[in-house]
């Protein structure tokens, strides 16, 4: 490039389209709850809305999961348009809407978020594992423990995975220094 900067991108096939370029229905979560997307919500809303929407427990398992991760990885940016559901009429008629893909999921520099978008269980800023456990008992996921040992053990593995895509020692060291460690999570 003429400025001297490298670009990079990263390009996936699109989870809204099926064989032949068929649409699928796509539903963020502030659209199908009819909410601001820029007002604060929980992640109790996204799991209720979730339960209500897809009538599967797997669906809000899954939920959960992403809550796990981005409170462990520091993904604060996780409003309500970041979190959506596909429609699939070919399926069948309790299973139609399912969640989509994890999409926009990236570390938020200190700087610029302060907080999750999405609360935990009325906390927004410093998410503890009391939190993350009291939606874990009113959602009923009987296996949020090994959930979150799971999702730590992968937030752990970040630099592999960050020196697999070529980050800078350093890059990698920043973010790491940001995400919680297992063992405070747990203490």
């Amino acid at each position: 490039m003429p400025d001297g900067h490298v670009r990079s991108h990263f390009a996936i096939a699109r989870y809204d389209r099926l064989a032949g370029n068929r649409r699928v229905h796509f539903h963020s979560f502030a659209g199908i709850a009819e909410l601001d997307f820029d007002a604060p919500h929980d992640y109790r809303d996204l799991m209720e809305i979730t339960d209500r929407v897809t009538r599967d427990q797997r669906e809000v398992r899954e939920v959960f999961r992403r809550m796990v991760f981005n409170v462990l990885a520091r993904v604060r940016d996780d409003h309500a348009k970041n979190h959506g559901f596909l429609y699939t009429p070919e399926a069948p008629a309790l299973q139609r809407w399912k969640l989509a893909p994890a999409f926009d999921v990236c570390f938020a520099s200190p700087g610029r978020f302060l907080r999750h978008a999405l609360s935990i269980a009325g906390e927004a800023v410093n998410p503890t594992k009391r939190h993350v456990l009291t939606l874990a008992d009113e959602f009923s996921v009987n296996d949020a423990g090994a959930i979150i040992e799971e999702v730590s053990d992968a937030v752990a593995a970040w630099p592999t995975y960050a020196k697999n895509a070529g980050l800078s020692d350093l890059r990698v060291r920043e973010i790491q220094s940001y995400q919680i460690p297992y063992a405070a999570f747990n203490g």
